[in-house]
């Protein structure tokens, strides 16, 4: 359990240590931090070197991974590493029980009926077939999980003392005559798989040496840049970390501009930026111009009189580019949900000015807006509406569609293309987000196409 640290202070952020955190205890490692005077709130886990799993955590939250490992696995790690890079949240691990079942169809399947009725079984082995496929089954629900080590299996939860019922002579005599037959059945039926049972475990003892070498072998050929992650981690506990005096707010303004490129033209004035401290980040998804965390903030927000703590969850994309120096944010980032991929790729970047005027109508121009502003209120508010309004477009949770603040069409044969710049607010505060959508004419409205969230530099450019 290699564990890479960083330190984090005033936005920025470096490596200090890579530790093992099975050898050393929380208290060593906090005594440590203190004689370089930090402290252990401005340390975090960024990855865990020996299971090639990149993941934001807290001391406190590594180190209750590792009493999870100790307490509940037998010190097996390969279980938590296994549900890491399936991207199970924290949370989820820790709730969860496992124990250990080892190898082979047949344990495997003996754990899995445990305490199931005769019916239920019948009804598993008839709908999914033979042994390989019941036990696959399990293992996309996360009933099953394979490691090197062997399978786990989900404990089921504990069930209250069981209660005594009193049955007569006849349910009785009914009962044992239901079971010979069933007995009987269950014979034939075992003759008859017991033909096939042979080659079943042979192919998935094949099937998960397979996936066993696969996963070796990416895990030897793929690498990672660790400049490009630590550099983004950066951007996003910058975004996330808000504090609440107007003078950090200030400096964290500025701190948050000199990742970019060029300074984000924002249209809407006076953005609203309550005080949020993020809780941990993940990195998901990764191209060569787009960046996908996973991000888990506490934001500060008024209620009436009174202020409340509200922790948020939502998916956070960061569009950037790499130069011979290093890396740089190419534009405003953006909201979605965790279930979006938002891996479009993007023109090279230069200065975005929102100051150019379309050349439609106004009264198109009126109509192209009030659409939109339909839209965005869907995207922001219910999934079915917006099924209705745009393709293959996956609406936000926790957020609120506030203004249109910027918008240039640009019309063609068959579509029109929309240069927007949105305002949204998240538990009270707000943020602007770029948009370019491909609009297409239907039943005297529109329909939104295609979505992606940039605004190239050359969006008013007349040439085709």
């Amino acid at each position: 359990m290699i564990a890479i640290l960083r330190s984090y202070s005033d936005f920025s952020s470096q490596h200090l240590a890579t530790v093992d955190l099975m050898r050393y205890s929380q208290n060593q490692i906090c005594q440590s931090i203190e004689n370089h005077n930090m402290t252990s709130e401005n340390v975090q886990v960024v990855s865990f070197d020996d299971w090639q799993v990149s993941i934001i955590l807290s001391l406190k939250q590594a180190y209750q991974l590792k009493s999870y490992i100790l307490h509940h696995c037998n010190g097996d790690e390969n279980l938590v590493k296994e549900l890491l890079k399936k991207h199970w949240p924290l949370e989820s691990i820790l709730a969860r029980r496992f124990e250990f079942v080892g190898e082979g169809d047949l344990n495997i399947l003996t754990k899995l009926f445990e305490n199931r009725s005769a019916r239920n079984i019948a009804l598993i082995v008839h709908s999914m077939g033979n042994a390989s496929e019941i036990i696959a089954k399990f293992m996309r629900i996360g009933k099953i999980i394979a490691t090197p080590q062997g399978f786990y299996s989900k404990r089921p939860k504990k069930k209250g003392k069981p209660k005594l019922t009193i049955a007569n002579k006849k349910t009785v005599n009914l009962a044992v005559l239901s079971g010979l037959a069933f007995i009987l059945l269950v014979g034939l039926l075992g003759g008859i798989r017991a033909m096939t049972l042979s080659s079943q475990v042979t192919d998935l003892k094949k099937a998960v040496s397979s996936n066993k070498s696969a996963s070796s072998t990416s895990s030897a050929t793929t690498t990672i840049d660790n400049r490009l992650q630590y550099y983004l981690n950066d951007f996003v506990n910058c975004y996330f970390t808000v504090p609440n005096d107007s003078d950090g707010q200030t400096k964290q303004a500025k701190r948050l501009n000199s990742f970019y490129g060029s300074e984000p033209d924002i249209q809407a004035q006076g953005q609203v930026k309550n005080p949020s401290q993020l809780s941990w980040s993940r990195l998901l998804t990764i191209t060569d111009n787009a960046a996908t965390y996973e991000v888990h903030y506490k934001q500060t927000v008024k209620n009436g009189d009174k202020t409340e703590e509200k922790e948020i969850i939502t998916g956070f994309n960061i569009p950037y580019a790499k130069t011979k120096t290093g890396y740089y944010v190419t534009g405003l980032p953006w909201f979605s949900s965790l279930s979006t991929s938002q891996a479009d790729k993007k023109s090279i970047n230069t200065e975005v000015k929102l100051n150019q005027s379309d050349r439609l109508s106004e009264k198109t121009k009126k109509k192209l807006d009030k659409f939109l502003k339909v839209f965005f209120t869907n995207y922001t508010t219910d999934q079915d509406n917006l099924d209705l309004v745009a393709h293959n477009v996956t609406a936000v949770k926790n957020a609120t569609f506030k203004t249109l603040d910027f918008s240039y069409y640009k019309a063609t044969d068959k579509t029109i293309m929309a240069y927007v710049q949105v305002t949204f607010e998240v538990a009270g505060s707000t943020h602007a987000e770029n948009f370019t959508l491909t609009l297409s004419e239907k039943s005297k409205s529109y329909y939104v196409e295609k979505v992606s969230h940039t605004i190239p530099a050359n969006y008013a450019d007349t040439k085709e």
